[in-house]
């Protein structure tokens, strides 16, 4: 009996030893492969940070001459700027063929404003990351001429150049005939010139759309009721009359936070109207207040993106990078503006009579006018005429 049980106990020794050398030994091992684990993702955590820190942040300063394309944002159905900019991009390294399929996503891109179909851009801001290098002539070798990269900063890695933008500021440039009343066109219309009560009721008329006000009835889309519609103009103004290739054009132009599509164009084709006496100038106002009362869409063709304004981000993040103001590039905005975008916008003007058939289209246009204000058709000839109370006060305004 002493003998079994002496055995029993050497045993149970020589298995705890057994088993203990063996756990002691798989512990080990684990810990081995811990360690070498550990010491793997520390490393491809430092070329990750690596990596990381590399990728910087960049806005970017864009003009082009939107008539030969579909609008800035990618477009499957014919050219866009974002197409001709990535496939530059591509080709000058600072982004790879992947990354420019899915921009906003991968590469963070953003830009400050959407312009549509036929539209210009003096100062477009876009931004985007990337570890390579930037060389805007590089990148302007691969463009096209009528779309050019001007310059870059370096911006805080969240920074959304659509969200970061406080104003936009338009101009929208035409031939000055048509502001010219229907009762005194002259052919050809070309041959119009301006004067200076013409232009000055032309600007009053302008500035009442200075201010907040529901513009519904000057997009798509959009209801009396829809809070979006509502938006704010911070200055109207039209410039002084310059000849192009013997026809007078104007410039108009106009400031504000954000604008819905096509508001600018209609609210130049709603001056249009009623400096042609086609509307009564109470209509501006009966168009913010009505349900349905659309104004007409002037052309694309005139229309400019002029400058996008950055404050707050300035005002917040200017002592860490350059803030965002592009005064540096003025001299080649503006040799940009006279050498490329206005002498197109005159030539095609020309070759295809863009506003004259826009003058023309405006007669069908469905303007709901009274009897009564249909009589101001004549501006600055008010003698005569059977006006109610309403009808003169509108008037005295504009004298």
């Amino acid at each position: 009996m002493l003998c079994v049980r002496t055995y029993c106990a050497a045993f149970l020794r020589r298995s705890s030893t057994y088993t203990s050398s063996v756990s002691d030994d798989h512990a080990s091992n684990i810990t081995y492969k811990e360690r070498n684990d550990t010491n793997s993702n520390e490393q491809e955590n430092q070329q990750t940070n690596s990596t990381f820190e590399r990728v910087k942040r960049y806005a970017l300063l864009l003009s082009y001459h939107g008539a030969n394309y579909l609008g800035i944002q990618y477009n499957a159905h014919g050219p866009t700027i974002e197409a001709e900019l990535f496939s530059a991009f591509v080709k000058a390294g600072i982004v790879t063929q992947y990354d420019s399929k899915n921009p906003r996503f991968v590469l963070g891109y953003s830009r400050a404003s959407r312009t549509d179909s036929g539209v210009s851009a003096l100062r477009q801001t876009v931004a985007l990351n990337t570890s390579n290098q930037i060389n805007v002539d590089e990148i302007n070798s691969y463009l096209p001429s009528d779309i050019r990269v001007l310059g870059f900063k370096k911006v805080i890695k969240s920074f959304d150049a659509q969200k970061w933008c406080d104003n936009r500021s338009y101009s929208y440039i035409m031939p000055s005939f048509a502001f010219c009343h229907w009762r005194k066109e002259s052919n050809p219309r070309t041959s119009y010139r301006i004067d200076a009560d013409t232009l000055t009721m032309a600007n009053q008329i302008f500035k009442e759309f200075e201010g907040s006000h529901k513009f519904h009835n000057y997009t798509e889309k959009r209801d009396i009721w829809d809070s979006r519609s509502v938006r704010s103009i911070v200055s109207a103004s039209i410039s002084e009359p310059i000849l192009y290739d013997n026809i007078e054009m104007v410039a108009l132009h106009i400031k504000g936070r954000s604008f819905m599509l096509h508001q600018i164009r209609r609210i130049v084709g709603m001056i249009i109207a009623l400096m042609r006496g086609k509307a009564p100038f109470d209509f501006i106002h009966k168009s913010f207040n009505s349900p349905i009362l659309p104004a007409p869409t002037a052309p694309s063709l005139g229309l400019m993106l002029e400058k996008q304004y950055f404050e707050g981000y300035n005002r917040i993040h200017g002592h860490q990078n350059e803030p965002l103001i592009w005064d540096e590039y003025d001299e080649e905005v503006e040799k940009f503006k006279n050498e490329v975008v206005v002498p197109r916008i005159v030539q095609l003007e020309q070759k295809e009579n863009t506003m004259e058939d826009f003058l023309d289209d405006i007669r069908k246009h469905g303007f709901r006018v009274s009897e009564d204000s249909s009589k101001c058709i004549v501006i600055g000839d008010w003698e005569g005429l059977d006006l109610d109370e309403e009808d003169k006060k509108i008037i005295a305004k504009y004298q």
